[in-house]
């Protein structure tokens, strides 16, 4: 009775203001139908809109405001034409107040991103009163939350590290190790509106550039280019799976490209445990011609085969403290060789990760029958930014898998 009775009244008061002849409104009618107060200051500068869009520019560079607004923007939140760098969203805050900035596909409106000058927040370009003039031109959404950024520096060899440097014995190699750095990126999609299943899917790339002072047998730098895509599901409690085909392109004393099929079978446990069996198999062999220089500077011309090494490894994955993650594994290869590595990523700051990586392939050839010049290792360490923060580390979408390197992608000879 109160509650219904207080609503009469505030019907009745509303209803009799607007039947009243007199040319004055309550302020109670005025505010409830947005209409400005009179006496209460200066009524504020109409704008074109509430949000201005993307692709008008202004003739002046003033008018931004201070607000984050990137959930009601349309048609477009971010890389607006007239403002600076975001201080709420977009690169230096995907987790902030914004609420647009989601880890996963974009559905209900574009995300918050980078604008290119001024200095602006979120969205800000709202409060221009000159005219603007209509561009047409396509507008670039980018879900920078969803990515890893990677650089760092990597040790590594294997047996394409050591070749014949002599013409009456073949057999006779020289090689050494590679050190150099690689660059890269790794992106996640969810995949639920189009297959559900809770699946989503992944695409990198890993750029190295190693011997930067050539080798003992060639002056030519060493170049890798590799490539990892594919679909997986992430949980937080059950079964996990994925499947990536990662391609891998070098460029030093040989030239070759090579395909390698990896996946991931694993159950991670109610303690965040992850108990799991990955796989890689070699898709595609290759052959090249090589040029490499003896001792006396004689260039030595020849034909290698090259093959993905097939490995079985059981993994453990633990995440530790403020979202980082430690992984070991141990297994073998189809040339019987042993297998083990671990690896520790742990944050630096909310956006900054350290990451390493270790591998190991025990040859089983033995010390005294060339097992140095068959054995393969990596040693990598390197920074992620991960411009989403905890909300992507948090996210089903981000990647299961890390981009193929020199210890995940094995090259043999044939």
């Amino acid at each position: 009775m109160i509650a219904a009775g207080g609503h009469r009244v505030a019907t009745e008061v509303v209803d009799r203001d607007a039947s009243d002849s007199h040319p004055t409104r309550s302020p109670i009618a005025l505010a409830a139908t947005g209409q400005w107060i009179e006496g209460q200051g200066e009524r504020p500068p109409l704008a074109d809109g509430p949000i201005r869009p993307v692709n008008f520019i202004s003739f002046h560079g003033s008018g931004c405001d201070a607000v984050c607004d990137c959930g009601q923007c349309d048609p477009v939140c971010g890389l607006e034409l007239g403002c600076g760098v975001e201080a709420g969203c977009g690169i230096s805050g995907c987790d902030g107040n914004c609420g647009a900035c989601s880890a996963g596909i974009i559905t209900d409106g574009p995300v918050c991103g980078m604008e290119a000058t001024g200095d602006c927040a979120c969205d800000a370009c709202a409060g221009y009163s000159n005219p603007g003039m209509p561009l047409c031109v396509p507008t670039w959404r980018i879900n920078w939350c969803s990515y890893d950024f990677f650089w760092g520096h990597q040790g590594f060899t294997g047996p394409m590290n050591y070749v014949s440097t002599s013409q009456t014995d073949p057999q006779q190699r020289s090689g050494n190790g590679s050190f150099g750095f690689h660059q890269g990126f790794n992106k996640g999609w969810s995949l639920n509106r189009w297959c559900g299943g809770q699946l989503s899917s992944q695409f990198g790339l890993r750029a190295t550039q190693s011997n930067l002072s050539g080798a003992g047998f060639t002056r030519e730098r060493r170049y890798q280019v590799f490539l990892t895509g594919g679909v997986f599901r992430r949980v937080d409690y059950g079964l996990q799976c994925g499947l990536v085909l990662d391609y891998l392109n070098q460029d030093w004393y040989f030239q070759g490209d090579a395909l390698q099929l990896r996946g991931e079978l694993s159950w991670r446990t109610e303690s965040c445990d992850t108990f799991g069996i990955q796989f890689m198999a070699g898709v595609r062999d290759e052959s090249s011609g090589t040029v490499v220089h003896d001792f006396d500077g004689n260039a030595i011309s020849s034909t290698i085969r090259m093959k993905p090494t097939d490995q079985i490894r059981f993994l453990y994955r633990r995440p530790i403290v403020r979202s980082g993650e430690f992984q070991a594994f141990a297994g073998w290869s189809d040339h019987d060789d042993g297998l083990l590595g671990s690896g520790l990523n742990f944050h630096l700051s909310p956006r900054l990760l350290l990451a390493t990586d270790v591998m190991y392939s025990i040859p089983k050839e033995g010390r005294s029958s060339g097992g140095n010049e068959e054995e393969n290792w990596n040693v990598s360490v390197g920074f992620v930014f991960r411009p989403g923060g905890s909300r992507h580390t948090r996210s089903y979408s981000r990647p299961l898998f890390d981009i193929a390197d020199n210890g995940t992608f094995l090259i043999d000879r044939r």
